[in-house]
């Protein structure tokens, strides 16, 4: 079974409203146990100054398999696992994993997202 993820990039405002900058999605594999390390692996070239696309460029060459890399703003259905990237503050990036509720799902027919877990990068 394909799990898919989306990783969003962009900040929170003052009044605490996410504004969205750049998004990428990966077909296969999105579990948090596949994307993390990879983030963190990869995070310095967003520490350095680097753009984010050269963040997701070496993300992308650190893989085996196309199904594996991240296109750039597509989506194609639903989302099983959610990045939201802040990169705001360079020194402190934080990350927020969401994974899709399939109990709330099952119930109501509607896709729901809870927090997997919250992190600095």
């Amino acid at each position: 079974m394909a799990t898919t993820c989306k990783i969003i990039f962009g900040y929170i405002d003052q009044w605490g409203n996410w504004y969205m900058t750049n998004d990428f999605y990966r077909h296969y594999d999105g579990y948090s146990e596949a994307i993390l390390p990879h983030l963190k692996k990869h995070i310095n070239s967003i520490r350095n100054g680097e753009n984010i696309k050269v963040l997701i460029n070496n993300m992308n060459n650190d893989v085996e398999s196309n199904s594996h890399k991240f296109e750039d703003g597509a989506n194609f259905g639903s989302t099983n696992y959610i990045y939201y990237i802040d990169a705001s503050n360079r020194a402190k990036i934080k990350c927020t994993v969401l994974v899709e509720d399939n109990d709330f799902f099952k119930k109501y027919w509607i896709n729901n997202y809870k927090i997997e877990q919250k992190l600095i990068l």
